[in-house]
């Protein structure tokens, strides 16, 4: 690589980390100009407050990437024992991430069980 070929490349990688930071500058920079606005104003800045971590989001996600992985470890058995690797792979993931799923939603439908039912006991 010589000379324009170099600027383009360099340009290639530089502008859009400066377009990034710019970027979060104005809006961190905006966010807090508006909350010191509403604060000063005597308005509710409670907007600006981030919900709790879901949990149970959290678990799902996890369960999911889990269960991917484990489709592509049987996707890569299925294409070794002589499936079309292709078929193998979608199908396998598909299908674990699908199990996966379906683990989450008893799991959840059993905890929320027992806890309006302790809710019911208090």
């Amino acid at each position: 690589m010589e000379g324009p070929m170099v600027a383009v490349a360099i340009n290639a990688v530089v502008w859009p980390f400066i377009a990034t930071i710019v970027f979060f500058y104005l809006y961190f920079s905006h966010r807090t100009k508006v909350r010191l606005a509403l604060i000063e104003s005597g308005r509710d800045a409670s907007i600006f407050r981030r919900n709790t971590v879901d949990k149970l989001r959290s678990l799902k996600h996890g369960i999911v990437a889990l269960m991917a992985g484990v489709g592509l470890l049987f996707g890569g058995f299925f294409d070794a024992v002589g499936m079309d690797d292709d078929v193998a792979y979608f199908a396998g993931v598909l299908l674990f991430v699908g199990v996966g799923l379906v683990f989450f939603y008893f799991y959840v439908s059993r905890t929320t069980d027992v806890r309006e039912e302790e809710s019911d006991i208090l």
